[in-house]
């Protein structure tokens, strides 16, 4: 989604949790992006926070919260991710992606892939 171009996240995004690559991720993981800068909440919906399953290619119902003090973003999956599997995050980016409270805007869409780890005595993920 990042449509090939180089882009220094590092100006917008401060860290994602699990990295890019990560493997033997848990599967009730809560996801977690941190800013820079204050985001603008309203530009946070469910057609700018994706989770894909990469193995079904299919998108992952997530419940999100955003909290200002420390411009954290929580993405929880509503359901447990399939074990062994890739799954990606994406931040859509450009003018109708997110956007920080003065309006500046990620140039492109930002994405992170990992792999879940192998099946844990099955619990429904925490709900934020």
């Amino acid at each position: 989604m990042s449509y090939g171009m180089q882009f220094d996240y590092k100006r917008f995004i401060k860290d994602v949790s699990p990295r890019n690559g990560e493997s033997g991720v848990s599967l009730d993981k809560i996801i977690v992006v941190k800013f820079l800068d204050d985001i603008d909440a309203d530009t946070i919906t469910p057609e700018n926070i994706i989770l894909l399953s990469l193995a079904s290619r299919k998108e992952i119902p997530v419940k999100y919260e955003y909290d200002f003090e420390s411009r954290s973003l929580r993405i929880a999956p509503k359901l447990s991710l399939t074990p062994n599997a890739q799954h990606k995050l994406i931040i859509r980016g450009n003018v109708d992606g997110i956007r920080t409270i003065i309006g500046d805007c990620l140039p492109v869409s930002f994405d992170a892939e990992f792999t879940t780890g192998e099946a844990e005595e099955m619990k429904a993920p925490e709900i934020i």
